[in-house]
């Protein structure tokens, strides 16, 4: 399974029916946002254990 920070990102909808906010963050004008994100997201604990 690829790491989560890798699959945060990944559009799983066309365009027109993601998130504006989603869309913003993925939007080459912020990476910052999105770097901030994926460093988060490797601190989360993963309570299910992949389940």
């Amino acid at each position: 399974m690829k790491d989560i920070k890798d699959l945060l990102f990944n559009a799983l909808y066309p365009e027109d029916k993601l998130n504006p906010n989603f869309r913003n963050i993925t939007n080459e004008e912020l990476p910052f946002a999105r770097d901030l994100i994926k460093n988060w997201a490797e601190r989360f604990v993963d309570r299910d254990y992949g389940m």
